[in-house]
């Protein structure tokens, strides 16, 4: 009886994903709400019977998805679904949602470096220089609204400045922004499925509030020593520890903001002020430059010195 409930709840999983699909590809308001719940249908059925159940309804999926729609649509769909039976499976085995993240987060990774090898490959066609060229693009486009008698040189400069920096920037950082990308989409996919499943009653682990958030203090010394390497290699930009520091460097710095914004909130928590004053403080540190610089410095100080711990005594 189990099995048969378990081969119908599969035959429904794959028809709901396939709806969902159809719906997103006919209706185009819907394809950027598709791209984060797709994985869901997915996600509930792994979740409740695992990763080796969750093959039968995945073959029939993508069988589906090949037959009703273009080979594009139906890669994307086989990358959904795969995103949405690992985050299942670690849901299936109680993992805590940092490591369901995690899982989600790596998944998504490979995918990414398998999807860019193909069309790199296969395709000839490279993701980052489409990128490089639609920017540049913009930007070329923009100026020849502006009339020419209204443009100095020195703008003319800085326009191609921008354009040699960006494509610097996009090259060298191409590993952290893949990385960034790939736990951002995870957690979002997490964020929308934790009230979806919740709600079907599925057993769906506490994340930690943001205030007892707390990274490795050994982070710190990561982050010192690929600003050394940095600052020592400036003059050998295209070597592989040069690319390897600034990402690491990079990927640490969103780290030690997030661990600033986490004790900002464990502050306001602990003097009982109200919860707007961290989350405003929270956007603008993302949004203003500077704000961020000081969020980076706050989370090395927490880090190094634990304010909570003095916090707690005084």
């Amino acid at each position: 009886m189990k099995q048969t409930q378990i081969i119908i709840e599969g035959a429904l999983t794959a028809g709901l994903f396939i709806v969902i699909l159809l719906a997103s590809v006919y209706i185009p308001a819907l394809i950027i709400i598709g791209f984060f719940i797709w994985p869901l249908p997915m996600m509930y059925f792994c979740s409740k019977y695992g990763f080796q159940k969750g093959v039968t309804p995945f073959l029939i999926a993508t069988l589906l998805a090949f037959l009703f729609t273009n080979i594009i649509t139906a890669v994307v769909a086989v990358y959904m679904l795969i995103m949405g039976i690992v985050i299942g499976s670690a849901l299936f085995h109680k993992r805590s949602a940092f490591v369901t993240l995690a899982f989600g987060a790596l998944s998504n990774l490979i995918l990414f470096i398998g999807v860019y090898f193909i069309l790199t490959v296969v395709f000839n066609f490279s993701p980052l220089n489409f990128f490089i060229d639609q920017f540049n693009q913009a930007l070329d486009t923009s100026m020849h609204l502006i009339p020419q008698s209204m443009i100095t040189g020195e703008e003319k400069d800085s326009v191609v400045l921008l354009k040699n920096n960006l494509q610097q920037t996009v090259t060298v950082l191409a590993p952290a922004l893949l990385v960034s990308i790939s736990v951002m989409w995870a957690f979002i996919i997490e964020l929308i499925g934790t009230p979806f499943l919740k709600r079907l009653r599925v057993p769906y682990p506490r994340w930690l509030p943001l205030r007892e958030w707390r990274f490795p203090r050994s982070i710190i010394w990561y982050y010192l020593l690929s600003v050394v390497i940095i600052m020592f290699m400036g003059h050998s930009q295209g070597s592989m520890l040069y690319v390897m520091s600034n990402n690491v460097f990079y990927l640490l710095e969103i780290i030690l903001a997030i661990q600033g914004t986490s004790f900002i909130f464990f502050f306001c928590y602990s003097k009982n002020l109200n919860i707007s004053i961290p989350i405003i403080i929270t956007i603008a540190g993302f949004i203003v430059p500077w704000l961020l610089y000081l969020l980076r410095i706050l989370g090395i100080i927490d880090l190094g010195f634990d304010l909570r711990k003095q916090g707690r005594k005084s």
